[in-house]
């Protein structure tokens, strides 16, 4: 479930660039417009260019409603790391206490993002 999840909000988060990248192997504009050389660096230009967009979209989405993406991200920043605690610890993926990281995204989502 989680990983269904993830794979959604990744997604949904990449699709015009992956759908880009797709678009750059499934269309064949012959050899003169796109060498197979170029259709690499496009492919990793857009790859390359994905964390600072993604920065930039979180940027502009904060002043619309500060305490909420302060709370999200302060949510997700405790459930991270609380996986890699229990990871540490020497639990393995099939063993992971999901209620406890549960409980520990909402402690950041409630108690420490809004303040």
């Amino acid at each position: 479930v989680i990983s269904t999840f993830g794979i959604g909000i990744v997604y949904s988060l990449l699709e015009t660039d992956i759908r880009a990248i797709f678009a750059l192997y499934y269309f064949d504009l012959g050899p003169d417009v796109y060498p197979g050389f170029a259709r690499w660096v496009v492919a990793l230009d857009l790859i390359l260019r994905l964390p600072g967009e993604l920065l930039h979209q979180y940027e502009a989405l904060v002043p619309t409603n500060p305490v909420f993406y302060k709370a999200c991200t302060s949510g997700v920043a405790y459930t991270f790391g609380d996986f890699v605690s229990q990871i540490y610890q020497g639990r393995t993926l099939a063993s992971l206490d999901l209620p406890r990281s549960f409980r520990s995204g909402a402690a950041g989502f409630i108690g420490h993002g809004p303040l």
